[in-house]
């Protein structure tokens, strides 16, 4: 196949062409170093440089083209009319933002943390987003949701039950609170908590009140899965 950054199907013909995108393209960070040396696509870095910028990508989200460009341009492997399509490309819109603009007249500068990030508006957003992702598989009994007046206890048990950090993966901003599944369950009911065992599992030592925990709770909530010591980006 052709890497996507390389893909002038996708970048050119159905972007640009065809849905009248009229922004410019940037690749995937380190994606132009993968074109030429993980994926192998074009082994020769000044013909990558050709390749990623005639497709139609006009930025590197990484160094490739900073530490080769300039070698393919001077060997006329790249040609000059596909760097200024790419810049022109990049400052239309810098333009049309008014980046170029007086500071007082670009508004982007304006925004702060207080008034324009984490608004009501965009809690009740994120709520609705969470929501409307979430897939239920299985509901044998029609348990779900769970009745707060029949299951008043609730043991809350597996290696992610008090997760916070591991929820937010491994690409993530600063989040203005964060809220674990054992804080989310301990609103509506009276829970006990217990780790069992960590991601990796190496020992059952926990085990014992785990079971203690759910024998003693009207209903049992389980979060497990992994974390970023078993799997991440770059890993």
């Amino acid at each position: 196949g052709t890497p996507s950054c390389a893909n002038s199907r996708i970048m050119t013909d159905f972007a640009r062409t065809a849905w009248g995108f009229d922004g410019y393209i940037t690749s995937d960070c380190g994606a132009v170093y993968d074109v030429c040396v993980s994926h192998a696509y074009e082994p020769d870095p000044s013909k990558t440089c050709r390749d990623v910028l005639e497709a139609g990508m006009d930025s590197d989200c990484g160094t490739f083209l900073n530490q080769y460009l300039n070698g393919s341009l001077s060997t006329n492997t790249t040609p000059e009319s596909v760097v200024d399509t790419a810049l022109q490309h990049l400052f239309k819109v810098q333009i049309r933002f008014g980046l170029y603009d007086p500071m007082g007249n670009q508004p982007y500068f304006a925004y702060n943390y207080s008034t324009k990030l984490n608004t009501p508006e965009h809690q009740h957003l994120a709520l609705e987003a969470a929501r409307d992702s979430l897939v239920l598989l299985k509901n044998d009994g029609a348990k779900f949701p769970l009745d707060s007046q029949r299951y008043r206890t609730v043991a809350v048990i597996g290696p992610n039950a008090n997760a916070t950090v591991t929820m937010q993966g491994n690409y993530y901003g600063v989040a203005p609170y964060l809220v674990s599944p054992l804080q989310g369950v301990a609103a509506y009911a009276t829970v006990s908590y217990a780790e069992g065992c960590n991601v990796t599992c190496p020992a059952t030592d926990g085990f014992t009140d785990a079971v203690i925990a759910a024998q003693n709770s009207d209903a049992t909530v389980l979060v497990i899965g992994i974390s970023n010591e078993l799997e991440q980006e770059g890993m």
